[in-house]
């Protein structure tokens, strides 16, 4: 009889061991479903990011062309500095 409650006990200690287990498991595989979705969804922002970032980026090298210009320099010349071509003449206009 003392064999037969040892054996019991054994096959319940067995069964509770492999019960811990599969849940241990469980946790370990839903946690991971967790992190990767987490990871998912921060790559998704990150690229999002990226893309207006190299819009930005974009617009930035465009603007930086369009000044090098002579038509730019020219413009910006005569505005911010009052300068005139040969042949031109300035007139200011002064408000009273």
């Amino acid at each position: 009889m003392a064999r037969k409650k040892k054996s019991s006990f054994l096959r319940m200690l067995g069964t509770l061991v492999l019960v811990c287990l599969l849940g241990y498991f469980c946790y370990m595989y839903i946690n991971q479903g967790i992190v990767l979705q987490r990871q998912n969804e921060q790559i998704d922002r990150m690229t999002q990011e990226n893309a207006r970032l190299e819009e930005e980026y974009q617009k930035m090298l465009d603007e930086v062309q369009n000044k090098s210009t002579l038509e730019y320099i020219d413009k910006y010349m005569r505005s911010h500095f009052g300068m005139v071509k040969d042949g031109e003449i300035r007139v200011d206009i002064v408000e009273e």
